[in-house]
């Protein structure tokens, strides 16, 4: 039977937005939405979100509160 291994990067996974993937300013701010964090970026006004490792640009028309 065989050993296999991976090397897993859980920060970029899991970790939070640094910088707004649109425009590429650091004023973002972490705004909670239901059961998920939306990352909203002061600068171009564009909201993001992680889901399975990935940024996912949000819609205008998602909810949003207090961001």
């Amino acid at each position: 039977m065989g050993v296999y291994t991976a090397r897993l990067d859980f920060s970029s996974a899991f970790g939070t937005l640094e910088r707004c993937p649109g425009c590429g300013s650091a004023d973002l701010a972490a705004v909670a939405a239901g059961e998920r964090t939306v990352f909203r970026c002061r600068s171009c006004e564009a909201r993001w979100h992680l889901e399975l490792g990935h940024v996912v640009r949000i819609d205008g028309g998602q909810p949003c509160e207090s961001g």
